[in-house]
């Protein structure tokens, strides 16, 4: 046992090899290129998730609000037309494998814009008075939202008239978190409650979420996220995190059930540089798990899995991605059998 950071009692503590901790130094020390965010948080799902019903002749989306699983607060079910502009795929955490993103249908209104900051109430009423309407009609239930920060925020309109409170505070409908990253094309993104100590700490896992129909997929809270500018970098950054080195390292922390935003800051990622043949070798070889896990996971397997034995094969891309990031950090095949013997120590093989 010892802490992530040498002489620093108060770092997070990780379980390990004594063969390795050289190792592990080479992949935390340095400064970090990359940021992480939390997805999406509206405190309120069984507004914002909707399902699709259909598309009217007039180019409106036909949507309802289903009930979400685990809800605290009863919210009546609708019925609505809207417009689609706001309306994106959701990707929630229990959709996201290792190498997958599993799309089941669901959608996400955002009443927020490209730069991720709430579209005012003027702007909404004329350019989607649809989406409006339909947000209004839950409004007391949106203004009582819970959460310290969404009530500071939503405090106003309990107290002053509709015209006054729109001009203290944030619209009704806002939502919180940084929009503008879940709106970006291409992210890597991973559950929130993963990497324990808990006698099986193998389980952080993350996957590349590109466009679906041309529209950014928008992670919820339950996901963290790091935007990327192309997707070949976001293959690059997910091939280096579901390493054998990376998984080990998240694995070995001592604290329990949140592995949130923080490993960016402890897995320092080296910033892709599309000319390093290394970084386009992890990329690709990244791209390749994605595919072969779509043979694995997905209802609508492609045509290729018929004559492969996708999970023979996509282990040994694993082996290869694992030798690639162990050249990327300069660590030897011998130190990276160090990394997978602690990675079956913690999963308890």
């Amino acid at each position: 046992m010892m802490p992530l950071i040498p002489n620093d009692p108060s770092s997070p503590w990780m379980q390990v090899r004594h063969n390795i901790i050289n190792s592990i130094r080479k992949i935390i020390n340095g400064s970090q290129y990359y940021e992480a965010y939390e997805g999406i948080l509206t405190a309120l799902n069984q507004i914002y998730y909707v399902k699709v019903l259909g598309k009217a002749p007039d180019g409106m989306l036909i949507i309802t609000n289903p009930p979400e699983s685990g809800q605290k607060k009863n919210v009546k079910q609708v019925e609505a037309r809207i417009e689609p502009d706001l309306v994106y795929p959701l990707i929630r955490g229990r959709d996201v494998k290792k190498w997958y993103v599993e799309f089941k249908d669901r959608y996400i209104i955002l009443p927020h814009d490209k730069e991720g900051d709430p579209i005012p109430h003027h702007i909404m009423k004329t350019k989607y008075p649809y989406t409006y309407q339909y947000f209004y009609q839950f409004f007391n239930d949106l203004i009582n939202r819970s959460g310290g920060f969404l009530k500071q925020k939503m405090a106003p309109y309990k107290k002053y008239p509709f015209d006054k409170a729109e001009k203290m505070t944030v619209p009704f409908y806002y939502v919180m978190n940084n929009v503008k990253a879940s709106l970006a094309s291409y992210k890597v993104v991973w559950k929130n409650i993963t990497g324990a100590i808990t006698g099986k700490a193998a389980s952080f896992a993350c996957a590349v979420v590109e466009p679906i129909n041309g529209k950014p997929a928008i992670p919820n809270v339950k996901l963290m996220l790091v935007e990327t500018k192309t997707s070949d970098e976001a293959y690059y950054v997910a091939g280096i995190l579901n390493s054998v080195i990376a998984r080990s390292i998240i694995a070995s922390y001592t604290y329990e059930t949140v592995i949130s935003t923080n490993i960016i800051d402890i897995i320092k990622i080296p910033k892709f540089d599309p000319n390093n043949n290394l970084h386009k070798k992890i990329s690709e070889l990244s791209k390749k798990a994605h595919e072969l896990a779509k043979c694995i996971y997905s209802n609508n397997k492609p045509d290729d899995c018929k004559n492969i034995n996708a999970k023979e094969e996509l282990k040994k891309v694993e082996d290869e991605i694992d030798l690639a990031v162990a050249e990327l950090y300069g660590i030897t095949k011998e130190e990276l059998e160090g990394f997978k013997e602690l990675m079956d120590i913690l999963s308890g093989k």
